[in-house]
């Protein structure tokens, strides 16, 4: 009798647990509930994650030691007597494109003391930068000519990544190393906006500033030199062998239609044609 009752529990024991491993296998297949929505306050403040590419910027010492650097080079002190400007960290680009000796030009100092705006603030190499700089405390008192003082010079292009005239096949511009300049027109104190390139300015005035532009800079190009430079005046600091300047900026040029007069003869300079802005 005995023997008969153990065999029955060990009989029923067997049969709990065959269930209960069933109940275990169908518990595992139930899904889990879904995940709990982010409030609000979650979706408006996700959580910071640090930046995957932080090791690519230049650390906040490099970046001291390169203004340390640069301020202390002979252009700068020279800019700082005569400019408003910041040292800038050295800029790399594709193809060869790149500024070393960086600054942003935002104020230019006239001998007066009064300030004349770079709009936009220009990026340039500094050597550019003291070359605009004096450039235009030079033809500021020709402005005089206007009963007024010039307060601004439009900077259509100062560093862009690009070649000669956007064409693809030609070399690098000078603006892709900071080394250049579009300049379109000089604000006056009175309001009076004037556009260099344009035959309604004084002649006088745009052969001043055209003879102290192709005095101070390596290249001069304007209206007369090519289709690219017929509404600004690019202006750099372009080396050349022996050298040698180029000055394209023809004062006399006339409108369509008018017969123009003979160009004169450029002894000072190369006389070859070919924008490089």
């Amino acid at each position: 009798m005995a023997v008969r009752i153990l065999l029955a529990l060990l009989a029923l024991l067997a049969l709990l647990a065959l269930l209960g491993g069933r109940e275990l296998a169908h518990a595992k297949r139930i899904p889990l509930p879904p995940a709990k929505p982010a409030s609000l306050h979650e979706r408006a403040h996700p959580p910071k994650t640090p930046p995957a590419a932080a090791t690519a910027l230049p650390s906040k010492q490099a970046v001291l030691d390169q203004r340390r650097r640069l301020t202390s080079s002979p252009c700068v002190q020279q800019l700082q007597e005569i400019a408003y400007f910041a040292a800038l960290p050295e800029v790399s680009g594709p193809g060869g494109c790149g500024i070393s000796e960086v600054v942003r030009l935002d104020k230019i100092v006239l001998p007066d003391g009064s300030l004349v705006t770079v709009a936009p603030p220009a990026a340039l190499r500094c050597p550019m930068a003291a070359a605009l700089a004096q450039w235009i405390r030079e033809i500021g008192p020709a402005a005089g000519e206007f009963d007024s003082v010039p307060v601004s010079i439009t900077n259509q292009s100062s560093y862009v990544c690009r070649s000669r005239n956007n064409i693809p096949s030609a070399k690098l511009s000078e603006h892709a190393h900071g080394n250049a300049l579009d300049v379109g027109s000089i604000k006056l104190a009175n309001g009076r906006l004037i556009d260099l390139a344009s035959r309604a300015i004084s002649e006088s005035f745009r052969q001043r500033v055209r003879a102290a532009a192709c005095d101070r800079f390596k290249t001069v190009l304007g209206p007369g030199s090519d289709s690219y430079h017929e509404t600004h005046i690019h202006l750099d600091l372009a080396e050349r062998k022996n050298g040698h300047k180029m000055c394209q900026w023809d004062i006399d040029v006339k409108t369509a239609g008018e017969t123009p007069l003979p160009k004169p003869t450029l002894r000072s300079f190369v006389p070859t044609r070919g924008g490089h802005s």
